[in-house]
Formats: structure tokens, C-alpha cells, sequence
């Protein structure tokens, strides 16, 4: 147990801290040099860099976590100081008499937050496409990099009738899932996880959008 002097120092150093932060963010926020997009390069928004505090951005589940299914899975850092996203993908159904399907394995970022724990989303206004630099099973380092026109909106896994362009100014979170329905051990290996401006992109959404309550 703390003592009342110990607990009031641990607090004084963590609002201490927050304050500087804050002022730093207000710092950023009201300079008047904006920050400059360059075109065709990425902005890297998570980083694997060998510590735990990358690790910490991230966190990882399954369907054995919520009594669905038995698939495992973990992220953990190589030696290269890569992230590396593995376990066992199962497709077996757990025998509650609910559950239909199985086998998804899923690392998703934590939210952002400014001073104070104050939530924030990610604001990639400027940017048109999602870059990521990974490798998979024994296949040389690849950069994947996706349009947001070519996102669309599911719930549960499953499409969704009603879809719109990625709302880019608000964006709470990114997840990657495996979930193809192919039993057997997975590794996916990953440097960083960017945003990029590519002035060759025009379009802003690359599927039909249909006024579903007018068609009926």
C-alpha cells in the first residue's frame, strides 16, 4: 500500500506531465506554420519500434475470447523490433447451441488521446490511401497500399446494405482481421502502418451507394 505522501507525489508527477503535454498539443495546434503534406509519401501512424509502448497501441483478440470458437492468438515483437501478429486460426464451433460460426483472429489500435485522457479520433483529411509495410509467412516485405475509396462498411463481418465513403476526420480506430476461413497457424509480420496523400487517386468511393428506403 501507498502512503498519503507517495500517492499525492505519484499524482502531482502525472498531472505535472499531462499539463506539459497539453501545453505542447496547444503548441501544435495554434502554430502557424501548418504542417505540410507532400505528395506520395507516408505519414507512419503506428510504428513498431522494438519497445512495449508499440505493443501497448494495439489490442489483440479472438473468438475463444468470447466463448465463440478455440482460435489463439498473440502479437509480440521479432528481433528485428518488428510486430508480429500469430497464433492458430480454428473453425470449429463451440458447442453452446448459439454460436454458427467460428474462426476470426483481430489486433485493433487503441483510441487516441490527447492531455487529460481526452479521447480524440484521427483526422486523415488530407490523406486518400492507407499504406502498410508487412510480410507474411517466409514472402518478401511488401507495401500494401489501399485507396480509402476501396474501404466500406461492415457490421459483424458482414457487409452492410447502406454504404457510404470513409468518413476521413473522425477516425477512431484500425483493425486487422484474420477470418478466411482456412484452419491452420498464421504470422503476419509488420513494420508500420501509415497514411499517404497520392495525387493520382480521384475517386472518393469505389462502390455503388443505393437509398435503400427509397428502393423499397
Amino acid at each position: 500500500m501507498l502512503s498519503h505522501n507517495r500517492k499525492f507525489k505519484k499524482i502531482r508527477k502525472e498531472w505535472k506531465g499531462e499539463w506539459e503535454k497539453h501545453v505542447q498539443q496547444l503548441r501544435e495546434k495554434f502554430n502557424p506554420h501548418m504542417k505540410f503534406i507532400a505528395p506520395n509519401e507516408d505519414d507512419v501512424v503506428w510504428k513498431f519500434n522494438g519497445t512495449t509502448n508499440s505493443l501497448d497501441q494495439w489490442v489483440v483478440n479472438c473468438d475463444r475470447d468470447y466463448g465463440h470458437g478455440y482460435s489463439t492468438a498473440k502479437l509480440e515483437l521479432s528481433s528485428n523490433g518488428t510486430g508480429i501478429f500469430h497464433g492458430v486460426l480454428d473453425t470449429r464451433v463451440a458447442k453452446d447451441g448459439r454460436t454458427t460460426h467460428a474462426g476470426y483472429c483481430n489486433i485493433t489500435s487503441v483510441p487516441k488521446y490527447l492531455s487529460f485522457r481526452r479521447k480524440v479520433p484521427h483526422d486523415w483529411t488530407n490523406y486518400n490511401e492507407l499504406v502498410l509495410r508487412v510480410r507474411g509467412d517466409g514472402r518478401c516485405y511488401l507495401v500494401i497500399r489501399i485507396p480509402f475509396s476501396k474501404f466500406v462498411y461492415t457490421r459483424k463481418a458482414e457487409l452492410h446494405e447502406v454504404q457510404s465513403p470513409l468518413t476521413t476526420n473522425v477516425v477512431k480506430n484500425l483493425g486487422i482481421t484474420i477470418a478466411d476461413k482456412k484452419p491452420g497457424p498464421f504470422r503476419l509480420e509488420i513494420d508500420h502502418i501509415s497514411v499517404c496523400y497520392n495525387p493520382t487517386i480521384y475517386e472518393s468511393f469505389a462502390y455503388e451507394m443505393y437509398d435503400v428506403e427509397r428502393d423499397n
